[in-house]
């Protein structure tokens, strides 16, 4: 069953956190939460962290071109071998980008959804320090807003 394009970023994330969820083991993926996490219990973990909504007018009279953004926040184990590590996360965060590439409307919520950027870094929590990609997932509808 399609969803009505509501340009709710809540059911946005919702969305994405339960795609992934769907893709757990396929992605060996050890947990997977809905917001990020002041600590890291297990790995590899994949957060979804709602980001922003912006919208323009679009056309005609309470058209919206809206833009709903989410965070996929991807942490691998602690630092260790350095080129180890980085192979094994840039292969999560691929096979993240893959899962999303392949449902493009998120069942009706988008008229288009896109990894739009990754980005590798390190992040500490509690005394550790982990490598880490955050993957920014764009999804765009036109939506019709409240007319009175």
């Amino acid at each position: 069953m399609t969803r009505a394009a509501s340009g709710s970023l809540y059911d946005f994330s919702d969305y994405l956190y339960k795609l992934l969820q769907d893709h757990q083991a396929e992605l060996e993926l050890a947990e997977i939460t809905f917001g990020d996490v002041s600590q890291i219990i297990k790995t590899p973990l994949a957060c979804v962290e709602p980001i922003d909504k912006t919208r323009q007018l679009a056309g005609a009279p309470r058209a919206a071109q809206t833009e709903l953004e989410a965070h996929v926040l991807l942490y691998h184990s602690r630092v260790q071998d350095s080129q180890e590590v980085t192979r094994e996360v840039l292969k999560w965060a691929e096979g993240i980008e893959d899962v999303i590439h392949k449902d493009r409307k998120f069942d009706g919520l988008v008229a288009h959804v896109m990894v739009q950027s990754m980005e590798a870094g390190y992040v500490v929590r509690g005394q550790e320090l982990y490598r880490s990609y955050r993957l920014k997932v764009t999804g765009m509808v036109k939506v019709m807003l409240p007319y009175q």
